[in-house]
């Protein structure tokens, strides 16, 4: 599927797009890669400038997902499949360094209780 405009649409105000949402526990991906089965949270970083930039989820922007701050969620680089580290209560924020025009980086937190 390919999708056109007419023109181009209007510039964002910000040129750091952070998307997030709440997921369902996935047996699928415990079994491939070592994932949590339980609940977890999917965070997108996309940098729509011209130049590299260091985006960052503060903690509002964590908590504002439905993260807890009081708990330890351990961070899962989806697209490296490798393990990122982890958003602690002592350091409530996910912060990525991303290239420019349109560089993009997913990461998968899960309570770090809960690990496979």
């Amino acid at each position: 599927m390919c999708l056109t405009a007419s023109k181009p649409a209007p510039s964002p105000s910000t040129s750091a797009i952070i998307m997030g949402r709440p997921l369902a526990g996935d047996l699928t991906a415990a079994a491939e890669a070592g994932s949590a089965t339980e609940p977890g949270f999917a965070v997108m970083f996309v940098n729509n400038d011209k130049a590299a930039m260091e985006a960052q989820c503060n903690q509002q922007c964590l908590v504002s997902l439905g993260l807890d701050s009081a708990r330890t969620y351990a961070v899962r680089d989806v697209l490296g499949r490798v393990h990122w580290g982890t958003v602690s209560p002592t350091n409530f924020s996910l912060h990525v360094r991303l290239p420019a025009g349109g560089a993009s980086a997913v990461f998968r937190l899960t309570e770090a209780s809960v690990l496979v």
